[in-house]
């Protein structure tokens, strides 16, 4: 049961004791002041009949229901129907990179040896040392690399979120991530290849205090996201884009798409402290991930949106999964909140407008109870008509 349907509950806990009490008081009035029994009985029958709060217990679960229905049709799963009403009110957009606002399918585009040995041979050993580490990860970037070789196998293997991978291959321990704070012996080298592959995203393969192998990879920008991002913002939204990946990476993927407020770097601890900090400024928030590094992001945010190729760790933090993985789903999830939004006004405002009219009218013996029955039904067909309203697209 929905939360937002406790609404219909408190207006039911003092709205019907009241309608009993006037439909018993109409009696006594009819009946002892104005000494008509027979039009005393018919006016209580009439105000128990037309103050049947069909209209009313229907308002709030047709409107979800039709809302729930016509985000499936589009590809979006809301487990959640509270997820709908707490949509209706954010105003800032926290999104991911990899995955969310880019394809996720991410290529190596360069592998750079490090350290003085730098045989071919030697690179094809800590490459395929990169890869058996990775095979252990489902990262986008971890499915990239272990697609480059099958040849070893890797046991003992950890993975941090936002951190990395760590293994033993061949009995010797090895590490593989990227992070900006973490420094090696031949950092100099380690800096000059990175300053070579550009705005890439990276991935250190080390042993100990030594890096190993550079690989940079990158990913393609989703064809939707840029058109999602001015949606969001002729919403009145807010988007911020987060990213464990480099600077200068997200910053490029941050001017393509105009996004003007970016964090690198972030880790899912910083996720979370960031939305901890927008929402103490007052800020309600919504965040889109796909990433087992999303996780705790997702979870702390008023609602989280997760990708449908994205993992079950996040799908499970979710309220809301797009399943066609296309950004603008995002913005159809936060019209159709609005959407939803209105129409359960609408249909409340009706039901109590169409009592605060009729009660009256029937309780001063003006109303047949057969007429109260069919008008109480009439309501209830126009609150379902209405909220089969939002099957109209945007």
């Amino acid at each position: 049961k929905a939360k937002i349907t406790s609404i219909t509950d408190r207006i039911s806990s003092f709205f019907v004791p009241s309608v009993i009490a006037l439909a018993l008081t109409s009696y006594l009035v009819w009946a002892y002041l104005l000494g008509d029994h027979e039009r005393a009985l018919s006016a209580a029958i009439a105000v128990l009949v037309i103050a049947c709060p069909c209209a009313l217990g229907i308002a709030v679960p047709m409107s979800l229901a039709v809302a729930t229905a016509q985000g499936a049709k589009r590809g979006i799963v809301i487990r959640n129907p509270d997820a709908l009403s707490l949509l209706n009110k954010v105003d800032t957009v926290v999104l991911d990179k990899t995955g969310t606002l880019t394809d996720g399918r991410l290529q190596v585009h360069e592998t750079i040896q490090l350290g003085q040995n730098q045989e071919s041979a030697q690179l094809t050993k800590v490459i395929a040392i990169a890869a058996a580490l990775e095979r252990g990860s489902n990262h986008p970037i971890a499915k990239a690399i272990a697609a480059l070789d099958v040849t070893q196998q890797a046991s003992e293997i950890v993975e941090t979120a936002g951190t990395g991978v760590t293994g033993v291959v061949n009995s010797k321990s090895y590490s593989i991530g990227f992070s900006e704070s973490q420094t090696f012996q031949n950092q100099s080298e380690l800096k000059n290849a990175i300053e070579q592959v550009g705005a890439k995203s990276l991935a250190v393969l080390s042993q100990g205090n030594r890096a190993l192998l550079l690989i940079s990879l990158s990913d393609l920008v989703r064809p939707e996201a840029k058109e999602a991002i001015l949606t969001l913002k002729e919403m009145g939204i807010e988007p911020v884009l987060l990213s464990g990946d480099v600077e200068s990476r997200v910053r490029e993927v941050a001017h393509e798409l105009n996004i003007t407020q970016w964090h690198s770097r972030v880790s899912p601890e910083n996720k979370l402290q960031l939305l901890r900090e927008l929402k103490a400024a007052g800020k309600t928030t919504a965040m889109v991930g796909d990433g087992l590094n999303d996780e705790a992001a997702l979870t702390g945010a008023d609602v989280g949106l997760a990708m449908g190729s994205g993992t079950h760790a996040a799908q499970s933090a979710a309220a809301i999964t797009i399943l066609d993985d296309s950004p603008l789903g995002i913005s159809f999830a936060l019209d159709l909140s609005r959407r939803t939004w209105r129409n359960i006004k609408q249909n409340l405002g009706w039901a109590f407008g169409y009592n605060l009219v009729l009660i009256p009218v029937a309780a001063l013996g003006l109303l047949n109870p057969m007429l109260g029955g069919a008008a109480m039904a009439f309501s209830s067909v126009s609150v379902v008509l209405n909220a089969l309203r939002l099957n109209r697209s945007r």
